[in-house]
């Protein structure tokens, strides 16, 4: 009788652990410092034999040069942590070394010809060539002239602007005097009125952007009627948005959307400055009011604390602020850092009623018609509290995360943004995958020109789309590698100038064989889910979507395919750390919970946000997120724009989207090849049936002491056991599942 082989047990995976992004540039940048401060203490002697003899060392190499040595490390390094990416380019290393090059040249002039150089090896050698050529005092000269230039380099500055700040040292005039004089003036009359009136309030400055926005928006309105009728042009205002067009194509025009006229209502600003002063001071914070910001939805009250206040005291103090200013049925009053400001804390209070803030009024902008016109996935956000229009790039961010309670605006948030992305792309620089389960959010765009196929509402069907999209992704990834290009902006710049050569050629019999080896123009593709966790929570398939989602994020922003994820749900088991790790841009509107806004913004804020299209947003570019004022656009709008856009054509829809086949599998998918679990994961469930069917009874547990795995994979195995009608779903109350089987082969029966 052959022994029966004994089954390998596998060996337990080791978590990977992965550190943040910039990690060991960082450490890098730390022992620049580090090294200049030894570098340092070798000067009075302290640094022992081994550090005085590296100092010699340098003395002999680089002279004198080797004092600058360490003030050179510690620019580097703080240059380091106040990049993005905290990479410095080559070039300014490169910069660096020459800087001390020169140095060593300048120091070495006066000894040169001597036993004693002090410009080392370094300044001998430069100076025996520079000396040859010049006198002593020109070379001097020159060797000033590059450490200023090269210095300008490394300061990223021009010389224009340093000639400038030169001369404002040295520039005095009357007027300057009477300037300064009128400036201490004002200073000792405050003061003075401060000692005279110590029970009176000072006055806070009331900053109204929606007011001078008015006069600007009066202002150009009236020059664009001068315009077009000096012109003799009677075309719609909304033409000269239309800065990406096709040869037949015509962009929608703003008198499809509607004025929104309302503005907002702070209040009393005097009273509620003087409630924030007495709150504070109740609990010995005697703090300085300052202006007063009129945003949309809140006002912000800019507040100075005194000297040795910490700014995390004062931020936990939104509760008392909120119950003193009675604003509790219309929010929570939230309290962070002025962006860009040093030590000014800024209380935003809630509005006793609020802006709407128009998608015209936003696209009547020069910051939006900049945007528009020099970025392809450009799109309108909102207001920010300092009246700013706030337009954002798609492409760069590269992928967008949403989030938002029911009645947050995040619908109207997301129209927007595709709304204003069509308002500049034609079909042949913009396509759109619209996946919404209930068909109400996006069935307004049905059969638009933008589409590539119609709005997906299932499981099955968004398998399919994110199968094929990782398809074109790895396809178009092939297209720039060959041509030897980065991103699908540098690539279709390619097509144009290719397509612009072919054009102006003289050769016509040979035209039509260019065109077709050509390449052809790639458009962006927008992949846009409405509510997430119906697809993530739904069984099977919900682990094949997070799995393909991660892997889109991870690669596709240089293809030119974005994701743009919502959900009303941001939990931990929704937006999963996979997804997640590649979606470093967030649009978050009121959430229910902290916990919430942990999740989708890294850090609490969005439960203290009012509602209705107030949020936070944050780009991977910024170290913090900002509040604004969602543009709002109107169902009734969107129609209009949907039909304008369908009277120039049908959508051309690709049938291949909606027809690739994907296996799903309870074990999850292979990123290989879609295909179901591995040899080594079935070995695992089929183990696991056979405890089950020998102890009648199943657990986690059970499977973690049994087979030696973790708590996440024997309970992930169990689902798949219940998908498969293995064990019965859980009792509750930490019992053990019930087995469904008696023996194994019912297992190997229904596994075939």
């Amino acid at each position: 009788m052959a022994k029966k082989r004994a089954r390998k047990k596998k060996a337990p995976e080791i978590q990977r652990r992965e550190l943040p992004g910039g990690f060991w540039h960082q450490i890098g940048a730390v022992l620049m410092i580090a090294v200049s401060i030894i570098l340092v203490a070798a000067w009075f002697g302290q640094g022992g034999v081994a550090l005085n003899s590296a100092q010699d060392f340098l003395l002999k190499i680089i002279g004198y040069t080797t004092f600058l040595l360490p003030l050179i490390l510690i620019y580097l390094a703080v240059m380091i942590f106040r990049s993005d990416d905290n990479r410095l380019d080559p070039s300014v290393w490169v910069a660096s070394f020459l800087m001390l090059l020169w140095f060593s040249g300048v120091f070495g002039i006066a000894q040169h010809g001597t036993s004693l150089s002090h410009g080392g090896y370094v300044g001998t050698f430069l100076n025996n060539f520079m000396l040859q050529l010049v006198t002593g005092g020109i070379a001097y000269f020159i060797y000033i002239v590059l450490i200023l230039i090269t210095a300008l380099f490394m300061y990223a500055e021009t010389p224009a602007a340093l000639f400038r700040r030169i001369g404002a040292l040295f520039a005095t005039s009357k007027t300057d005097e009477d300037k300064a004089n009128a400036k201490v003036m004002r200073r000792s009359q405050r003061s003075q009125l401060a000692e005279e009136a110590v029970d009176r309030p000072s006055k806070v400055n009331v900053v109204n952007h929606a007011e001078a926005d008015e006069k600007d928006d009066q202002k150009q309105s009236l020059l664009t009627k001068v315009t077009n009728k000096a012109e003799g042009n009677k075309e719609d205002e909304g033409q000269t948005l239309a800065v990406i067009n096709t040869q037949d194509w015509k962009m929608p025009t703003l008198d499809l959307l509607a004025r929104h006229t309302n503005k907002a209502d702070p209040g009393d600003p005097q009273k509620v400055a003087e409630i924030i002063r007495e709150t504070f001071g109740e609990f010995g914070i005697d703090v300085t009011v300052g202006d007063a910001i009129v945003g949309p939805s809140v006002t912000q009250y800019r507040v100075t604390p005194p000297a040795g206040v910490k700014i995390s005291r004062m931020t936990s103090m939104s509760e008392e602020l909120t119950s003193a200013l009675g604003v509790g049925g219309s929010g929570v009053v939230r309290i962070a850092p002025v962006p860009n400001e040093r030590r000014i804390i800024g209380v935003e209070v809630p509005n006793l009623k609020a802006a709407t803030v128009g998608l015209r009024e936003i696209m009547t902008t020069k910051n939006w018609q900049t945007m528009a016109s020099s970025k392809t996935m450009a799109f309108a956000l909102g207001r920010d509290n300092d009246g700013n229009a706030v337009i954002l790039d798609l492409a760069d961010m590269p992928h967008l995360l949403v989030a938002g309670t029911t009645g947050s605006g995040k619908s109207v948030t997301i129209h927007s943004m595709l709304t204003s992305l069509m308002y500049h792309n034609s079909p042949a620089d913009l396509r759109l995958i619209l996946i919404d389960p209930k068909h109400l959010e996006f069935g307004l765009y049905d059969e638009i020109p933008h589409l590539l196929t119609p709005v997906v509402e299932d499981v099955k069907s968004t398998l399919s789309v994110l199968k094929w999209a990782i398809d074109q992704m790895e396809y178009r990834l092939k297209q720039m590698r060959e041509y030897d290009v980065q991103n699908i902006a540098d690539y279709n710049a390619l097509v144009a100038a290719q397509q612009q050569a072919v054009a102006t050629s003289t050769e016509a019999d040979s035209s039509d064989q260019n065109d077709a080896e050509q390449p052809q123009k790639l458009p962006y593709i927008i992949i846009a889910f409405d509510e997430l966790q119906d697809f993530i929570k739904a069984k099977p398939g919900g682990r094949e979507i997070e799995a393909m989602l991660a892997r889109l994020a991870a690669k596709a922003r240089a293809a030119g395919i974005i994701l743009v994820i919502a959900t009303q749900y941001p939990k931990a088991d929704i937006i999963t750390t996979a997804i997640k790790a590649n979606i470093p841009s967030r649009i978050v509107l009121k959430v229910v919970e902290q916990t919430q806004s942990r999740v989708a913004l890294d850090r609490p804020g969005a439960e203290k946000l009012i509602g209705n299209g107030d949020l936070l947003y944050m780009t991977r570019k910024m170290p913090a997120p900002r509040r604004a004022q969602s543009a709002f656009v109107s169902n009734a709008e969107i129609k209009k724009i949907v039909r304008f856009l369908r009277k120039q054509g049908e959508p051309q829809y690709v049938k291949e989207i909606l027809t690739q086949q994907v296996q799903v599998s309870g074990a999850g998918a292979s990123m290989g090849g879609f295909d179901g679990g591995s040899s080594g994961s079935n070995d695992d469930h089929r183990q696991a049936a056979e405890i089950a069917v020998q102890y009648q009874k199943v657990s986690t547990t059970l499977l973690q002491r049994k087979m030696h795995i973790g708590f996440g994979r024997a309970a992930s195995i169990l689902d798949d056991l219940e998908e498969m009608g293995i064990v019965s779903p859980p009792p509750g109350g930490n019992k053990a599942r019930e087995v469904l089987i008696s023996s194994i082969e019912e297992y190997d029966e229904r596994n075939i």
